[in-house]
């Protein structure tokens, strides 16, 4: 086996490149610096119920500078949560990413904001929630109560008993396979998107990302569960973990990591939640820095060139 992920951290950035047969195939970026609270999950602290606006201020902990906002339409149970899935479950153009999933998701419940946010909330009450878009200026973070974790081939919804299935799947066939596969290993009471990634995917492919994303659930809950204040819960996953989680195959031979503290985080992750592949996660040793040793920096300057 000639795949390969390779990792290079050591500086401010984090760059993966993707070696395919000895050659260059894709190429990753990601400025340490420039990561944002989205997608992380909080335990959160309501200190104050606005019934004017049907929204409250949520305290996120000592970290996080000023207070969330939270909609009431964004409180769990605030509405008809199967009609979450059916409005997602559609092709309306919009980007098939979990992001925008999260996104069609969240338009949805716009529309079922049938309660009031003063007898949802009260100052005091603990919540879960999960950032969907960063603070800005003076204005503080936006948070949900649906929370969604991104897998390779779907997105899970802890909350939302149903499944849908991306609708730019085109063969019915096709979409009753992975609905009725994801039915049939999900863990109860949960709810899945099946991404238009895993058209055609294999059985196994599409259990092991439930096996994953059910795990990774259980680990936040069991997280939360053991926190007496506010505070961070879940870091959303950096683009190191996201390339293991999304491209590690049984054809990827190994994964070379040249920073200590990345390969650590790296190896524990796939240990909790891809175990198979453990053994695959290497550190680097050479002297030479990783990309000139693996020649992908003169096929980056040539694919600039």
């Amino acid at each position: 086996m000639n795949n390969m992920l390779v990792v290079n951290a050591e500086g401010p950035e984090i760059r993966v490149a993707v070696v395919e047969e000895g050659a260059l195939a894709e190429f990753f970026v990601e400025r340490k610096r420039d990561r944002g609270l989205v997608g992380n999950i909080y335990r959160g602290k309501v200190s104050r119920v606005l019934p004017g606006m049907q929204a409250a201020f949520v305290d996120l902990g000592p970290k996080v500078e000023r207070a969330a906002f939270l909609y009431v339409a964004d409180v769990l149970g605030a509405g008809d949560q199967s009609k979450l899935i059916d409005d997602a479950d559609t092709d309306d153009g919009a980007d098939e990413s979990p992001e925008g999933a999260a996104s069609r998701i969240a338009r949805s419940r716009k529309q079922l904001a049938n309660r009031k946010i003063e007898d949802l909330l009260k100052p005091g009450n603990t919540v879960l929630c999960q950032v969907v878009k960063d603070p800005i200026g003076q204005k503080g973070a936006r948070v949900t109560g649906y929370l969604s974790l991104p897998g390779r081939y779907s997105v899970f919804m802890p909350h939302v008993a149903q499944v849908g299935v991306s609708r730019r799947i085109g063969s019915d066939k096709e979409r009753r396979r992975l609905r009725d596969l994801v039915n049939e290993v999900r863990p109860k009471g949960s709810g899945f998107i099946v991404r238009t990634a895993a058209e055609d995917a294999g059985d196994q492919e599409l259990r092991d990302d439930v096996d994953f994303l059910a795990r990774l659930w259980s680990e936040i809950d069991k997280r939360q569960e053991l926190m007496s204040g506010a505070g961070l819960v879940y870091a959303d996953l950096d683009l190191s973990l996201r390339v293991v989680r999304d491209l590690m195959r049984e054809d990827t031979s190994e994964v070379v990591i040249d920073d200590d503290d990345q390969w650590d985080r790296v190896r524990k992750f796939t240990e909790a939640f891809l175990p198979r592949f453990t053994e695959r996660i290497k550190k680097y040793e050479g002297r030479r820095p990783i990309f000139d040793h693996y020649h992908i920096e003169p096929a980056l300057r040539q694919a600039v060139a």
